[in-house]
């Protein structure tokens, strides 16, 4: 799986920034064992690298290799819906940077010419993986080739029908926006969608469907003629985690029933906070005021949803 997650914050006046809740790249699907960090970690040894909350031990449970990247022991293989987050230093910089989009799925699309939707491209988001508080942007753009007769496209949320356009003969490009926000249980799910000749249209509906063990989202579409032909011009899925997403406590890990501070666990609570500069953890405010999703990464076609120019 391709992307990449950034840290929570850097500090100042250091000589290493800090990365908290890092999720690293790769499948976990109870076979891989090789993951990677998304920055490089300086030192190699202030990594902390926990599973489902547990601290791995380096040495044993897993090794660092010369370039970085994560090999687990074979009994330490990572097993489907594990969580695996890594804490550690890097060289230090002047900016500050906050949890990146990552893409989960980006492409050309395949084209039909039957008059029921058809499936026309899939991203299968792996179990473990999403969480309450991110975001998933999804982008689509069909073409309709041909004249003969109405066209159709649609998006499937696992079981759910997120979004279904139907267009007139004339119409040449679709053109389908979702923004689905994670909660506990299942997703809201906001669409817009408009053509060259289709009316803007926006909606939106609440999406059952568990992402717990993983959830696929179908692209599909349709012709009435069948000698008019539609495709999928591109399609992409961009996840933007939660900014305050450690993903210990709740459903993911361990509860702590009171407030994190040093005692007879060697100060390890205390550690368990993000530390970002030299001054100590960041306040409540802090955590709330930082950006979801960075416009400086994704741009304003990630961003910025709203009516076509």
């Amino acid at each position: 799986m391709n992307g990449s997650s950034g840290p929570c914050g850097s500090g100042s006046g250091s000589a290493y920034n800090f990365v908290d809740g890092d999720s690293p790249v790769g499948v976990v699907d109870g076979s891989n064992t090789v993951f990677t960090l998304n920055a490089v970690a300086n030192p190699a040894t202030s990594i902390a690298l926990y599973r489902n909350g547990v601290l791995q031990k380096a040495g044993f449970d897993y090794t660092l290799s010369s370039n970085g990247a994560i090999q687990f022991a074979a009994f330490s293989t990572p097993q489907p819906t594990d969580v695996l987050l890594a804490s550690y230093r890097t060289a230090a910089s002047n900016s500050t940077s906050w949890p990146a989009p990552q893409v989960l799925c980006s492409g050309t699309g395949a084209r039909a010419s039957l008059p029921n939707l058809t499936a026309l491209a899939a991203c299968s988001i792996p179990g473990g993986l999403l969480a309450p508080g991110d975001r998933i942007e999804i982008h689509v753009d069909y073409a309709h080739v041909g004249n003969a007769g109405a066209a159709a496209m649609s998006i499937q949320w696992g079981g759910t029908t997120a979004l279904n356009v139907s267009a007139a003969a004339v119409e040449t490009m679709l053109t389908g926006r979702l923004d689905a926000s994670i909660l506990t249980t299942g997703a809201q799910v906001s669409s817009q969608s408009w053509g060259a000749s289709t009316s803007f249209a926006t909606g939106v509906l609440s999406a059952p469907d568990s992402y717990s063990a993983g959830l696929t989202l179908t692209f599909l579409g349709s012709v009435a003629n069948g000698a008019d032909v539609i495709a999928l011009q591109h399609y992409s899925v961009v996840r933007c985690r939660s900014a305050r997403d450690d993903r210990v406590g709740g459903v993911r890990g361990p509860v702590h029933t009171s407030p994190l501070q040093a005692g007879v666990d060697d100060h390890f609570a205390t550690r368990l906070d993000h530390a970002v500069d030299g001054n100590g953890p960041r306040s409540d405010r802090q955590q709330q005021t930082a950006p979801r999703c960075s416009r400086s990464r994704v741009g304003r076609s990630m961003g910025d949803w709203h009516r076509p120019p």
